[in-house]
Order: structure tokens, then C-alpha cells, then sequence
């Protein structure tokens, strides 16, 4: 930034190519140059797809810096880690990690596309992870691999072998997705019902190495059988833990025989893999994190997942002279946003005797008072420069350096001038006065092309120069970091103004006093030049008459009040003390005694000392005397003969109406310029569905008790399935096969038990044989309490087989409804053989 923006040691900044510019700009602000973008992806801002609508979705931008976000902003996050997707109880339950920026946020909320996602969509969990925190909802380190498309299993042919990873990554774990797309089942010819069928398949692993090359042989993760009755496509998830994980190719086979027949509904297919992967989550422990869980299925298409966006307010320290740094806190004022740029670690670095902290302090006192807001993304690599120059820009600021310490100039009204340079003290030959001449490519208005905080697009706004009412020629500018409507406006009227009314640039050499003033200074400007005051040293001085004598003869003009101005010793100036004519054309009489800078202390003049100079003044009638400007350039030009250094000065003639024209649209006391709903959504802890917004499903599962030649007695469970109060059931048929939990059975995403009390259940005996236990039958019963049906009863022993089939009803529907949501038949079956095993 040094380098760039200023210059070192003693020196003030100079604007590089400030003056040199101007001829033939239709627009002009050489205190604050404009910095206007060839496109979207300039080299002043990154403002990344945030800033097109068209090209804004969730993305992983490989090896690219994380975002850098300021103020208040819509950002669509990059990934983190691969999103994947699993199937639960046949809902797709989409998982995705997503980074947010650099540094500490608020979420304000979340979004999908334009759609709030607390309280329009079912299954959802989501977190906002600050800086440090890890994720727990989804995993990180998880890949799916792009070969498995939903190939077709056909009976006896293996699908595979894919290698799971790419090289040098491990898995502990396989994930396998299996669809069947028209639904399974067997329909009735003559009623038209869907009988159960089932459908079974294999998955089988192989060692590989970095190369691909195989390095064991196959061996296999499980053999699976899936049934149902429906014509609904149903897709299921199944997850195999690897012994020793490592890199391995999968491969997939059907098991039974297809049934072909026009009445089955039998076709498999391989929908997807995953590799769960050793490798730890590696998040940037500076940056903010976001991680969801949410059931596609219809809420979300292949476009939506990937429109996820988030409304976020950053947080960055302030600093005070009373208390120093804050901790991070929300704020959208600029003065922090450079500061943070100049001191934080991915910036500057810069320590706080190197940054101008005060005036810092200053500026973000000013921003809050008119309500000047800076709301921006940087998401890809620019210096600091680039980065602090744009941010400066949307409240008329200039960062330079100046005696190695990081600073900044606002262009706003001054009265103060830090020094005077008149004839006296401009090196001869050395002044000039350059004109920017009106031609007709000069713009007559501003057309602001700002980023609506409402909106999330570009919109624009009109600013005409002063005296025009509809702009012919106006400039179109877009302006970074500014969102609201009235805030452009205003930037839009300041810079028509100034475009009017700054186009005089003094440019003169003098000695050390060049070095007082820093950029954008305001100092009097008083050349040998007619209209631009009179000048000259105190010759004399009597302080009780207030008769000050001059070097050179002054003129009064008739009916003007007229003024005079001192430099004191140090380089400074009085304020203007008005004067009458004295005894003789060289002769003043001072309304008061000039002062000292305290305003107290009457100023001594030295007049008759050989080894200084006398102080010099500045005269001239009200509106002529003070001639101000301000600098826009301090270079060193060598010494002269006598050893002195010689400073050139650029400058550009100042006139207070610039900071004028937009004083009618500052906030009033009280008045909130620019709103935008700021309230936070917290984000969804359990899901944004609620009550009976709960999908239901239930599906026959095998209930099956077989003994191998051993009589029952006893009694005790043998076939037993239970409906749990958080969604999922348990089937447990006694010595074979072993229990089974389903999670999200018969409520398509993890409730609770308060959500499950809103429906109820009712189990039907239709062998009307009496033989259940547990829950009663024949009612309906609320499911905010698990409910358990059994078949306990002794059997006798057999002679040669003996079966026993008890078909139970299950429906449920919701309390206070008569409408049934879902309806199935499970048989609980019993076999014993004496036949032996």
C-alpha cells in the first residue's frame, strides 16, 4: 500500500496519474478518482457471481482465496466438501457443507433461491458454524463417485468395479443406493392390488492402489433383499463398513431372477456410490461454516440444490482512543472495513502505530452519522491497494500513507486550512493554473449504478449536475459496496458536483513548507494573479492601535467587507480577521489581534530578525480572500542552490458547494435511511416441517419365526413389530433372522414424540385368531407412545411342518382426521419343521 498509494519517510501521498488524466474526461474527481469497472471481474473489486443473478449458485471453486464479505450481504457459499445425498424410508435426504467467508457473521437467514427455508420447507437441519467450529450434521469427507448413473442390474451380471476414491484417499466406508424405478411389486390380475415381491442383490469390494491395480481379491460387503408392494419408485440406502479401510473398486450384482411378467414390477437399478474417507475435515479455522440437511424429494430439483443462499452481517473489531479494540461485532461502516484490511492477517498485518487509527475512529463516527453503509464480497485475490481503495471509495475517501503510517482523507467540508502558499513562498517560474474546459463530451449527470440490498440486482439511479433537470449526456458509474437507493443518489449528486465545480488545478514549487499539508489538505492559495487575493510579508506592527503594515499596497473595494490572514511560525494560519483601511495604502487596521493556534494567546510578530523570515499574510475583499484548494500531490524535486529541498505541489481549487448538493437527503434524527429487515431467522435445529406436516409411509416387512425340529414352549415373543414414537419401527422374529431397526419408517424424517402425537394408529386382526399381545387391536391409538404387537403363544410340537400365518392391519391418519395416510398388511408367520436343519 505504501508503495502505491504514497511515498516514504517525511513525504505526502501523491495520486499517480490524477492530473495527467483529466484532459478529455468526461467525468472528474481527482480528490477521489473514479474507479469505474470494464466488467464484473475487474481488478479494483472481485464482486464474484453474488453480483449476477444469472450466474449465482453454490459452487466449489477449487484453490480459490475464501470470500472476504463486509457489511450486509446475499452470498451464495461455496462448498466445503462434496454434497452428497441418501435415501431414507425412499426420501432423498440431501446433505451439503458449504464455507462463508472470512471471519465472524450473523445469519440472518437462510434461503433457497428466493424462498426462506425456516418455515416453507419440511426435514430440514441446518447450523451456522462460526469460526472453529466443526461440523455435526453433515460429513465432510465424502465423496460420490461419478461413474454410478443408474445402471441397470440385470440377474447373474455384476455392474463394477468402480474404483470408490480417487488415489491416496482411504475409505472406512461404502455407501450403495438402490432404486427401482417403476416400484416393486406383484400385481392382482383381477383386483388390480400390488402383492409384495422382493428383489435381492450383492455388493462385493476389491482391494486397488494408487494406480488402479488391484492388490487382494474380491471379497464381500453383504448380500441384501429388499421388498415392498407398490407401484411408487423406491430407492434405499445401504451403508458397509470396510475391516481395514483403504482405496477399493465396488461392484454390484442381482441375485434373483428377474420376474419378467407383465404383472411384476421387478426392475433394479445401481443409483449411486459413496465413499465415506478416512481423511479428517479440513475447515479453515478462520472462516465461518454452514452445513444442511434437508429431504429433497419434490422441495428440491437439481437447479435448487445448488441455489442455497444465505443473508449474513459481518462482524469486525472498532477501535476507541477511551477503550481500544472491541471484540468483533456487527457493523457495516467502511472505517472498519479498512482498518480490518490493514490489520488483519490475511491483509496488511499492519500494527496499530502503523495505522491511523484515530482518524479512522473519525471517519466511522462521520459514516454513522449520515448512514453511509459499505456492503460488498471480495471472493477473489486483489491486493490490498485494490481492495482498500474500493471500500474507501463508496464514502469519498482516499487511503495514502504518510510518514509510514496508514491513513486516510474524507472529501468533505473543511474550514481549517493547514497552511498558505502564496507568491512570497512559490519558487519563481514554478506556478501554473490548468483548466479542464467544458467540451462536449462533459457529462451532465451521473446515472448510479448501485446493488439493491432488497432486490439482490443491479439497479441505477439519476443524478443530475446542478443546474441541469434532465441529463443529455450523463456517465454511468457503478459503485461497489453501496446498496441502498438514497445512498447512491447521494454519491451520484456529490459526483455531477464535483465534475461542475472542481476544474481548476494549481500546480507550483515551494521549499519545506510543501511538507505541512498531506493529500486532500486544505491550504490558501494565493498566486500573483488577479481575483485570487493579494500578498506579501508584515512590515509592521502596533498593538495598540491594531495598525499592521504591509510589504505591499493593498486595494479596497467599494462596498466589500475585506479580510487578512497570518501564517504563524509554524506554518499555519490565522483564522480571517476582518480589516479597514489604515493610515497609508500599505497600512491595515485589525479588527482583533491575530492569535495563536489556542485561540488565546495573542500572536507575536517577529519583524526585525535577519535570520528569518517575516510572517506573510493574505488580503483581499470577502469571496476573493482565501482562495482555497486542495492538494492532490506532494513530490520531491531535488535542492536548490542553497541546499534546500524543493517540493512541487498539485493541486484542485476547492468550492464548498460540492459538499452541498446532497445535504437535503442526509438522514434526519431518528430516521433509518435505506432500511432492510434486519431481524434474524435463527436457522432450524430440527427440522422447519411441524405438527402434521409429516409425510407417511408404511411398507410390509418379512416378520418370520422359523425353528429347525425344536418344539415351541414357553411362550415368549417370537414375531414382533413396533411402531417407535420418533418415526422408525423394529421387527423381531425370534432366532431368525435377527431384529431389524428401520429409522424414518413410517414418518419420512426423524420427529419427535410430541410430533408423533399427532397421529394415531389402528391395528386390524384379520385372522381374527386373538393370538396378538401387546398394543390392543381395533383402535385407534395415539403414536406419541411406541406401540408393539406380538405373536406369543405356545405351538404344539409338529409332525412334519407346521405353519402359521397371522395377517395384522396397520393404518394411521392424523388426530382429528378420518382420512387413513396409510394403510399396510403385515404378516407375522411362524414355520416349524421337525425335519431338521
Amino acid at each position: 500500500v505504501g508503495l502505491a498509494l504514497g511515498f516514504s519517510g517525511t513525504t505526502a501521498a501523491a495520486v499517480g496519474g490524477a492530473i495527467i488524466s483529466i484532459a478529455g474526461s468526461a467525468l472528474i474527481n481527482a480528490l477521489v478518482p473514479i474507479q469505474q469497472p470494464s466488467g464484473l471481474n475487474n481488478s479494483v473489486s472481485s464482486p464474484g457471481s453474488v453480483y449476477n443473478t444469472s450466474l449465482a449458485s453454490n459452487q466449489a471453486r477449487l484453490n480459490q482465496p475464501i470470500p472476504e464479505i463486509f457489511g450486509r450481504m446475499l452470498v451464495f457459499p461455496d462448498f466445503s466438501a462434496q454434497p452428497y445425498a441418501e435415501y431414507v424410508a425412499n426420501d432423498q435426504i440431501y446433505y451439503a457443507l458449504f464455507t462463508v467467508g472470512q471471519g465472524s457473521y450473523t445469519l440472518e437467514r437462510s434461503l433457497i433461491d428466493n424462498t426462506p427455508i425456516s418455515g416453507n420447507f419440511s426435514g430440514v437441519s441446518e447450523a451456522f458454524l462460526p469460526p472453529g467450529s466443526m461440523p455435526t450434521l453433515v460429513l465432510g469427507n465424502v465423496v460420490s463417485s461419478p461413474l454410478v448413473v443408474g445402471q441397470t442390474l440385470a440377474s447373474s451380471v455384476y455392474v463394477g468395479g468402480f474404483a470408490c476414491s480417487a488415489p491416496k484417499y482411504a475409505a472406512s466406508a461404502i455407501g450403495i443406493d438402490i432404486v427401482f424405478p417403476r416400484g416393486l411389486g406383484l400385481a392382482d390380475s383381477s383386483s388390480g392390488n400390488i402383492g409384495t415381491l422382493s428383489a435381492a442383490f450383492k455388493v462385493d469390494a476389491q482391494p486397488i492402489d494408487d494406480f488402479g491395480v488391484p492388490t487382494g481379491d474380491w471379497f464381500n460387503l453383504g448380500y441384501n433383499t429388499f421388498s415392498a408392494s407398490t407401484n411408487t419408485p423406491q430407492r434405499v440406502s445401504y451403508k458397509y463398513a470396510l475391516a481395514t479401510p483403504g482405496r477399493v473398486r465396488v461392484r454390484v450384482g442381482r441375485t434373483d431372477v428377474k420376474n419378467t411378467g407383465n404383472l411384476a414390477l421387478h426392475d433394479m437399478a445401481w443409483g449411486a456410490m459413496r465413499a465415506y474417507l478416512t481423511a479428517p475435515v479440513t475447515l479453515d479455522p478462520n472462516a465461518t461454516h454452514y452445513e444442511i440437511r434437508i429431504r429433497a424429494n419434490e422441495q428440491l430439483s437439481s437447479v435448487t440444490q445448488r441455489k442455497i443462499n444465505l443473508i449474513v452481517r459481518r462482524k469486525l473489531r472498532t477501535w476507541s482512543q477511551a477503550g481500544g479494540w472491541t471484540a468483533p461485532v456487527e457493523t457495516r461502516n467502511a472505517a472498519w472495513a479498512i482498518a480490518h484490511v490493514w490489520t488483519n492477517a490475511n491483509g496488511d498485518s499492519r500494527p496499530d502505530t502503523a495505522v491511523d487509527l484515530v482518524g479512522l475512529a473519525a471517519l466511522a463516527t462521520t459514516l454513522d452519522a449520515r448512514q453511509d453503509r459499505f456492503d460488498a464480497i471480495f471472493d477473489s485475490k486483489v491486493t490490498t491497494q485494490a481492495a482498500v481503495r474500493t471500500i474507501a471509495q463508496s464514502c469519498r475517501t482516499m487511503p495514502f500513507q504518510r510518514g509510514g503510517v496508514n491513513t486516510i482523507s474524507r472529501d468533505q467540508l473543511q474550514s481549517l486550512p493547514v497552511t498558505a502558499f502564496t507568491s512570497r513562498s512559490m519558487l519563481p517560474g514554478s506556478m501554473s493554473l490548468g483548466y479542464a474546459l467544458a467540451t462536449e463530451i462533459v457529462a451532465d449527470g451521473v446515472i448510479v449504478e448501485y446493488f439493491s440490498n432488497r432486490a439482490w440486482e443491479w439497479r441505477e439511479v439519476v443524478c443530475p449536475a446542478p443546474g441541469v433537470t434532465t441529463p443529455a449526456n450523463a456517465v454511468r458509474v457503478r459503485l461497489i459496496g453501496i446498496t441502498g437507493a438514497i445512498h447512491a443518489q447521494r454519491e451520484g449528486l456529490y459526483m455531477a458536483a464535483t465534475n461542475v465545480y472542481r476544474r481548476k488545478f494549481p500546480k507550483f514549487q515551494t521549499e519545506m513548507l510543501g511538507f505541512l499539508p498531506a493529500f486532500g489538505s486544505l491550504a490558501i492559495f494565493a498566486p500573483d494573479l488577479p481575483g485570487w487575493g493579494q500578498s506579501g510579508d508584515v512590515a509592521f506592527w502596533d498593538a495598540p492601535s491594531l495598525v499592521m503594515g504591509l510589504s505591499e499596497p493593498v486595494v479596497f473595494t467599494a462596498g466589500a467587507t475585506h479580510y487578512i490572514s497570518i501564517l504563524r511560525d509554524d506554518g499555519s494560519v490565522t483564522p480571517a480577521i476582518q480589516v479597514t483601511p489604515g493610515p497609508t495604502a500599505n497600512d491595515v487596521a485589525l479588527a482583533s489581534a491575530p492569535q495563536l493556534a489556542d485561540g488565546a494567546t495573542t500572536m507575536t510578530l517577529t519583524l526585525d530578525d535577519g535570520t528569518r523570515e517575516r510572517p506573510k499574510y493574505v488580503f483581499g475583499a470577502a469571496g476573493q480572500h482565501r482562495i482555497m484548494v486542495r492538494t492532490l500531490g506532494i513530490n520531491k524535486r531535488g535542492r536548490n542552490a542553497d541546499g534546500a529541498p524543493i517540493v512541487e505541489i498539485s493541486a484542485v481549487a476547492e468550492n464548498n458547494l460540492v459538499h452541498a448538493v446532497d445535504n437535503a437527503l442526509l438522514p434526519s434524527p431518528g430516521v433509518v435511511q435505506d432500511p432492510v429487515d434486519t431481524s434474524a431467522i435463527p436457522v432450524s435445529a430440527g427440522g422447519s416441517g411441524t405438527g402434521n406436516f409429516v409425510t407417511v409411509q408404511l411398507i410390509s416387512h418379512e416378520a418370520v419365526y422359523f425353528s429347525d425340529g425344536l418344539p415351541v414352549t414357553g411362550g415368549g415373543s417370537k414375531v414382533q413389530w413396533t411402531l417407535n414414537n420418533t418415526g422408525g419401527s423394529f421387527v423381531s422374529s425370534g432366532l431368525y433372522p435377527p431384529g431389524t431397526t428401520f429409522v424414518n419408517e413410517w414418518a419420512t424424517y426423524p420427529v419427535t414424540p410430541a410430533q408423533a402425537a399427532g397421529f394415531e394408529v389402528r391395528a386390524t386382526d384379520i385372522s381374527a385368531s386373538g393370538a396378538f399381545t401387546g398394543s390392543a387391536t381395533g383402535a385407534w391409538l395415539s403414536l406419541g407412545t411406541s406401540r408393539t404387537w406380538s405373536i406369543d403363544s405356545t405351538l404344539p410340537t409338529p409332525a412334519i411342518l407346521d405353519y402359521h400365518s397371522y395377517p395384522l392391519q396397520i393404518e394411521i391418519r392424523a388426530v382429528g382426521s378420518t382420512v387413513v395416510l396409510a394403510s399396510v398388511v403385515q404378516n407375522f408367520t411362524i414355520i416349524i419343521s421337525n425335519s431338521g436343519p
